[in-house]
């Protein structure tokens, strides 16, 4: 974590030395505080939404869950999420561990609600980024960028078909693909520790198999809370990336919401910089991508997409961070019950 960071600001100070940080300072420090403001209400309102899909899912699987406790476990999982480098990758099973510390759900259980969440939410952002796509091309529709990303969007949505295919659809090869990764676990890992090589017998992976499959099954085949669940998504995603507009706003700069949708869940699935919360890569492709899309110069670009990461990357940590402290849960800890588990 610390490395991430430390080359993240590498990348972040080199990206301002090339634009010029003096400008970028300008720009930040005459935004308007009260406008800026209204992106911490919409994150806090996206968090919200999102803990609700989750939770939706998980008593579709038949369990409860709720409460304060649950609120703060969905967050400190975010939290460990935006934290380790790469966390988006693991995203579903870190908040299947903190939040099947607070319920009375299984780990196998609440992971395969996390997993169907993640799909949902995933899916949600697709929908949205394709109608701000189709915006865009209307608007623009000879414009490099917008048609460079909406091929990124396509690629993007089918390895997302391909992957919910292999999960839902061809059980028997995934089964026998989470054998043969338990195995080179157990014939590695296991030489050193008899509880990994106990807990990855065949018979243990089959039954935790087994045990995701009826869950996820569960979740699935509740249509209402199902819906329920992609609403609270949608509403999330439009919460996620209305601090863009409202950053730029208080630069004094208008940019609509359709490209905020476009370009947020779009920049999100192609980015991949190995560091916590994609920090460096994020904020440069991004402005990059707002400039590309508006015509601004990249110096004013950058103020916003800055200010926009204070809201929804910033702001996440310190809340997410608070989260885990009060629930005692820390990054090290969930990476090494997942391992465990």
């Amino acid at each position: 974590m610390a490395v991430g960071f430390l080359v993240a600001l590498f990348v972040l100070g080199a990206v301002l030395s090339l634009i010029g940080w003096r400008r970028v300072l300008v720009d930040i420090a005459g935004a308007d505080a009260g406008v800026f403001s209204l992106g911490f209400v919409a994150v806090i309102a996206a968090l919200f939404c999102w803990s609700e899909t989750i939770r939706q899912l998980v008593r579709g699987a038949g369990h409860d869950a709720g409460g304060p406790r649950y609120r703060a476990a969905f967050l400190a999982g975010e939290f460990v999420k935006q934290a380790v480098p790469l966390g988006h990758g693991a995203g579903p099973a870190l908040t299947a561990y903190t939040v099947s510390s607070v319920t009375d759900t299984s780990y196998e259980e609440t992971f395969a609600a996390t997993m169907l969440g993640e799909f949902v939410n995933v899916g949600a952002s697709v929908l949205l980024a394709t109608a701000g796509m189709l915006v865009l091309l209307v608007r623009q529709p000879n414009n490099p960028v917008v048609q460079t990303l909406a091929g990124g969007l396509l690629l993007s949505t089918a390895l997302l078909l391909v992957v919910a295919f292999l999960v839902t659809s061809r059980r028997r090869t995934l089964r026998r693909l989470v054998q043969r990764l338990a195995a080179v676990v157990r014939g590695t890992v296991g030489r050193a520790s008899g509880r990994v090589r106990s807990a990855l017998t065949p018979a243990a992976v089959d039954g935790g198999v087994d045990t995701f499959y009826s869950a996820l099954d569960r979740a699935a085949d509740d249509r209402r809370r199902l819906v329920a669940a992609g609403l609270f998504a949608l509403l999330g995603w439009v919460s996620f990336v209305t601090p863009l507009v409202t950053a730029f706003a208080a630069l004094g700069v208008r940019i609509s919401l359709a490209l905020a949708l476009f370009a947020v869940p779009v920049v999100s699935l192609i980015n991949i910089v190995p560091t916590p919360g994609g920090v460096g890569g994020f904020e440069l492709a991004l402005a990059a991508v707002v400039t590309g899309l508006t015509g601004l110069d990249l110096g004013t670009s950058t103020a916003g997409v800055l200010l926009y990461r204070v809201t929804n990357y910033a702001f996440l940590l310190l809340v997410g961070g608070l989260a885990s402290a009060w629930l005692s849960v820390s990054p090290a800890t969930v990476v090494a019950k997942i391992g465990e588990s």
